[in-house]
C-alpha cells in the first residue's frame, strides 16, 4: 500500500451516507480536517433528509447531496438516474485527492470510486461485501467499546494527521433566523412558561428503538402535573399517529409539533428545551450536540457505548440484558428490552436533570 504524502493532499471529500445523527458524530472529522488542513478544499456528500445537519458549517467548502434508491426514508425522493449522473459528474470534475467513506459498506465504499478521487480512505471491517479492495487504503479499528465519534476519528488519524483538536464534540450551527423561529414558536403557544419546556420525541428510525406509548404518556402526565412543565411532542409526518397516541393520553394536552418545523427549526425549539426525552434518534444527538440537558431510552439493538450521545451529562437508560446487542431490528422476544424500561426509571432521570435546572 503507498503511503500518503502530506503535500499530495488538498482536496478532500467526506462521504456519510446515512442517517442524521450518524452525520452529525461526523462533524469532528470536520474540525479536524480543517485544522490540520486549514487552506484545503473540503466538501461533503450526504443524503438529502441529513443535509440539514452540515448547514452553515463553518468547515465545509461545498455540500452535495445524493439520496441513492436503496437508501431513502418516508418521504425522502430517491434521485434519478439522470440526478446520480449529474451529482457524479459534478463530484469527478472536483478532482478530489482524498475521499472518505464513514459508512463502511460495499454501497457508500464504491461511491469513493465513482467520486474519482485519487486516494479511497475508508473502514477496513466485515461488512463491506469484499469491496474493501476499493479503498486505496482501508484502516482496520477497534469498535468495541468506544465511541462512534472516536472510530471516525482513528480514520483520519491513519493518514497521518495530528489530531491537535480538543474539543471533539459534534457541533450543529444554527442561524438566528432558526432561532427567532424558536423563539417565536414558544411564544405563539398561547401559555406562559411557568415552569420547565419539555420535549418528548418518541419516534426513532426503526420500531425497535421506540419505547411504549403508555410509557411517554405518564412521563408526560407527570411532567405537567407535577412539574408544571410546557410539554411539546415532536416528529416527522409519518410518525403522527404515535405522537397522537401519546398526546391524546397527556392531561392537560401538550403541544403537539408534528409537521410545525423542518429539521433546523426542531433543533432551535430542541436548544430552547430545559430537557428532552427521547430514544436512539437525530433528535437525541442533536440535544447533545447543543448541550440542551437529555434522558435517552435505548434499547438493545446497538452498542450503547458506540452510539449513545457524545458527551458528559446525558441519562442513558438502559437494560443490559442477555440477548444485547442482537444488531436484530425484528426482535423475536417483543424488545423486553424497552418495555422493560419503567416510567418510573425515566421520571428519576427526568427529575434529576430538571433538578439541575432548578426546576
Amino acid at each position: 500500500m503507498r503511503s500518503i504524502r502530506r503535500e499530495e493532499l488538498n482536496r478532500f471529500l467526506i462521504i456519510r451516507m446515512d442517517h442524521v445523527g450518524d452525520v452529525l458524530l461526523t462533524t469532528p472529522v470536520l474540525k479536524a480536517l480543517r485544522f490540520a488542513f486549514p487552506k484545503s478544499y473540503l466538501a461533503v456528500l450526504v443524503r438529502s433528509s441529513s443535509r440539514p445537519m452540515m448547514i452553515n458549517n463553518p468547515y465545509v467548502d461545498h455540500l452535495f447531496v445524493y439520496t441513492p434508491e436503496w437508501w431513502s426514508r418516508p418521504g425522502e425522493r430517491p434521485f434519478t438516474r439522470k440526478e446520480t449522473e449529474r451529482v457524479f459528474g459534478l463530484l469527478r470534475r472536483a478532482r478530489f485527492d482524498l475521499a472518505f467513506d464513514f459508512r463502511g459498506e460495499a454501497r457508500t465504499v464504491i461511491l469513493t470510486v465513482w467520486a474519482g478521487a485519487k486516494y479511497r480512505v475508508g473502514f477496513d471491517y466485515e461488512g463491506t461485501g469484499g469491496l474493501d479492495i476499493a479503498l486505496s487504503h482501508g484502516h482496520y479499528v477497534v469498535r468495541q467499546g468506544r465511541h462512534q465519534v472516536e472510530i471516525n476519528l482513528d480514520v483520519v488519524r491513519a493518514i497521518g494527521v495530528d489530531l491537535n483538536v480538543r474539543d471533539r464534540a459534534p457541533e450543529l450551527f444554527l442561524s438566528s433566523k432558526e432561532r427567532s423561529f424558536a423563539q417565536s414558536f414558544l411564544r405563539g403557544l398561547g401559555r406562559e412558561p411557568r415552569g420547565p419546556v419539555v420535549g418528548l420525541h418518541p419516534g426513532a428510525g426503526h420500531p425497535s428503538k421506540v419505547w411504549t406509548v403508555e410509557g411517554y404518556a405518564e412521563v408526560g402526565n407527570w411532567l405537567t402535573r407535577t412539574k408544571n412543565a410546557t410539554v411539546i411532542i415532536t416528529g416527522e409526518a409519518f410518525e403522527a399517529r404515535l405522537v397522537r397516541a401519546i398526546a391524546e393520553r397527556i392531561s392537560p394536552p401538550p403541544v403537539v409539533a408534528v409537521g410545525r418545523t423542518n429539521l433546523r427549526q426542531l433543533a432551535a425549539l430542541i436548544e430552547g428545551y430545559d430537557l428532552l426525552v427521547a430514544p436512539d434518534c437525530g433528535p437525541a444527538h442533536i440535544a447533545a450536540a447543543l448541550k440542551t440537558p437529555l434522558v435517552a431510552i435505548f434499547g438493545g439493538v446497538n452498542e450503547i457505548e458506540r452510539w449513545r450521545p457524545y458527551g458528559e451529562g446525558h441519562i442513558i437508560i438502559h437494560h443490559d440484558l442477555e440477548c444485547a446487542p442482537c444488531f436484530n431490528y425484528n426482535c423475536r422476544r417483543g424488545y423486553r428490552c424497552l418495555r422493560e424500561i419503567t416510567p418510573a426509571e425515566v421520571m428519576a432521570a427526568a427529575e434529576a436533570q430538571l433538578g439541575r435546572r432548578g426546576f
